[in-house]
């Protein structure tokens, strides 16, 4: 797959001056967040400045930008404005360089799972499919499994099918990706798209490469949460994304999470 040139660096510039951005827009109260997000961007933007040698992961520019690239060059909305360019959000392109950019010597992700709480009506759903076509196609990863994960079967079978349609709107994706009776297989390294809900039969055995838990704050226990978790295990940087709206239950995984 080719790489356009022309939206190389994006609607908001290199993915560095977009992390500064938005994570210095929060420090400064330009960005209105909470005390949490405050905290993490204090520790984003000390990262992103830490010059010693013996810690062991900094920020590459050339990591984040392989994958927000990929996002905007390929992934198409698949709803709404049906098969138009997936054009990154300046906070979803600040976040997304956060999680893929910051590696260690031999490009290694330092982050593995990732808690992002997004208001409701902010393309959750749409971001998730993107990103999980994304490390499908382009993690470097062999035979890599993604799964859809939700309590309900409906509701991971929702992101999957986004992930179709992202697929049929896209020529570059069409050409490598299939739809199969039970998954989207991807024929550049024999990797897969699947959806996982509790109900889901045979649950043993995963060797889960990146994972996009959608709504943890519906799940009312932990099982598919340590399931999921537990698939990771033998992988070099696996990536477990839980993309979730603010929920109703409590003390249960999301509370542990938050």
């Amino acid at each position: 797959m080719k790489r356009g040139s022309a939206r190389a660096t994006g609607k908001y510039g290199s993915c560095e001056r977009a992390i500064r951005d938005y994570f210095g827009g929060i420090l400064r109260g330009d960005i209105t967040a909470c005390g949490k997000m405050k905290q993490v961007a204090a520790i984003v933007l000390q990262g992103m400045d830490n010059t010693d040698p013996l810690y062991p992961y900094h920020y590459r520019e050339e990591y984040a930008q392989k994958h927000v690239r990929f996002i905007e060059s390929f992934c198409r909305l698949p709803s709404g404005r049906l098969g138009h360019d997936f054009k990154l959000e300046l906070f979803q392109r600040a976040i997304l360089s956060v999680v893929f950019g910051f590696v260690d010597a031999e490009g290694v992700r330092q982050y593995r799972e990732v808690l992002w709480i997004m208001g409701r009506k902010n393309g959750k759903t749409a971001l998730a499919s993107a990103i999980e076509l994304d490390l499908l196609v382009n993690d470097d990863e062999g035979a890599p499994e993604v799964y859809n994960v939700a309590t309900a079967r409906d509701q991971a079978a929702k992101g999957f099918n986004n992930a179709w349609r992202m697929v049929q709107t896209s020529p570059a994706l069409a050409k490598h990706i299939r739809k199969r009776v039970a998954d989207l297989y991807c024929d550049l390294n024999m990797g897969s798209i699947r959806a996982l809900s509790a109900n889901t039969n045979h649950l043993d055995g995963l060797d889960i490469s990146g994972a996009i838990v959608d709504e943890l704050a519906a799940m009312k226990n932990r099982d598919l949460y340590d399931l999921t978790m537990q698939g990771t295990s033998a992988r070099r940087q696996p990536l477990v994304l839980e993309i979730t709206t603010n929920g109703f239950v409590r003390n249960s995984i999301f509370d542990a999470q938050y």
